[in-house]
């Protein structure tokens, strides 16, 4: 029986240092075109390989002094294949085996470069093509978007799934009613006008413009103090003069082509007589005063203008829960409040619920909450009553809400 060799006989000798590292620089001298092979057959890329092949030395590095110089080259092989493994190993785990070519793969959802280009383009020929319209032209063709007929659009409105259609308001007012002006006296510094207002077509009248014409030329166009009424100063030159008179609503319509017109017309001067001579005076010698035959020129007290209707409509009228909400509107002159009555009648006794709302440019609006008692009634009669102002009439106007069954 062959005897075992001892522990002592066994073990190798520990390298030195310098030993150590002698022998880490001829293995990598001698062998490093292998051991790169090794890794890149164990990898999935150059820069894996790479990685593997590092990892190896260092694990060479410290472990230089412990190995036999005689088997150093394959145990490194062993331990750089090993390596190359672990790195295989996590790299399958966030990369697929295959590459991916994303220049074969298409977003169907996104539009191609071609699509993009003829869109952009048609939307230059439309750009173009729209603004070479003239403003009815577009909005024809607005409305017609909008699934209106062409009669809808000639007839100005809107079809809306409301009880009735919506009138868009884009005419001018009609000219002044019975203009006429007062002859004026022959000294007089100013002339006067009146006339009335049309009938209520569309949206409230705000202002009044004038304008004189003499001897082929118009004067500067000027706004009235009024609706109805003007005082102004009489036209410098001499021969007859024109005035003409038109309407501005609230949305800026005017028409200052179908103005009203009246001739200006002033009363002859007559010079009075001066005084006669006392008895026994020289005529020649008598002495008058400056003003003693200049006729006296009395202030012109301007009349009061007429005050507008208030033009009072009930244009939101809707209930949701124990929520009312109410809105209307009223001509643009019209300032202060208008008063909210809410009336309902249950069990033979009448509540009033009362709430007051703000003008503010010809519209109001408020929302009412119902209380408990008030809230089962199903039918409610809503009254809007405005006081009036120095330039607005009284108005009042009066609904009933009913809720559905």
């Amino acid at each position: 029986m062959t005897e075992l060799a001892s522990p002592e006989q066994d073990a190798r000798p520990r390298l030195t240092e310098q030993e150590a590292q002698h022998l880490v620089l001829q293995t990598v001298a001698r062998h490093a075109d292998a051991l790169l092979r090794t890794a890149r057959r164990n990898s999935l890329c150059f820069d894996d390989a790479q990685d593997a092949y590092q990892r190896g030395l260092e694990i060479f590095m410290r472990r230089a002094a412990t190995l036999d110089p005689a088997t150093a080259e394959r145990w490194l092989h062993v331990v750089i294949r090993h390596e190359a493994i672990d790195v295989r190993r996590a790299r399958s785990q966030a990369v697929p085996p295959i590459d991916i070519d994303y220049e074969l793969h298409e977003a169907r959802h996104v539009a191609s470069p071609e699509e993009r280009v003829l869109t952009s383009d048609r939307a230059t020929r439309a750009a173009e093509a729209l603004r070479r319209l003239k403003p009815q032209e577009l909005r024809a063709m607005w409305l017609k978007a909008m699934g209106n007929s062409y009669a809808d659009a000639a007839d100005n409105t809107v079809s809306l799934r409301r009880p009735r259609p919506l009138l868009v308001d884009t005419r001018a007012p009609a000219a002044p009613v019975g203009l006429r002006s007062p002859v004026a006296a022959a000294t007089a510094p100013s002339f006067s006008a009146d006339w009335s207002l049309p009938a209520d077509t569309g949206t409230p009248i705000t202002a009044a413009r004038y304008q004189v014409c003499q001897g082929g030329s118009c004067g500067p166009v000027a706004t009235a103090p009024g609706l109805t009424h003007l005082d102004a100063p009489v036209p410098s030159g001499s021969g007859p003069a024109t005035l003409r008179v038109w309407l501005a609503d609230g949305l800026g319509h005017e028409a200052p082509g179908a103005a009203a017109t009246v001739a200006l017309t002033r009363a002859s001067a007559e010079t009075p007589a001066p005084p006669a001579p006392a008895p026994g005076t020289d005529p020649s010698t008598l002495t008058l005063p400056i003003d003693c035959c200049a006729t006296p020129i009395l202030p012109v007290t301007p009349s009061a203008t007429a005050r507008v209707p208030a033009g009072l409509r009930l244009a939101t009228l809707r209930r949701v829960g124990r929520r009312v909400a109410v809105a209307g509107t009223l001509t643009r002159l019209a300032s202060g409040r208008v008063t909210i009555r809410y009336r309902v009648r249950r069990a033979g006794r009448t509540t009033t619920l009362t709430t007051r709302a703000a003008i503010h440019r010809g519209a109001w609006h408020t929302t009412l909450t119902l209380p408990s008692r008030v809230a089962p009634a199903r039918r409610a009669t809503v009254t809007v009553t405005y006081a009036g102002d120095a330039d607005t009439r009284p108005g009042t106007r009066s609904a009933t809400l009913r809720l559905a069954r």
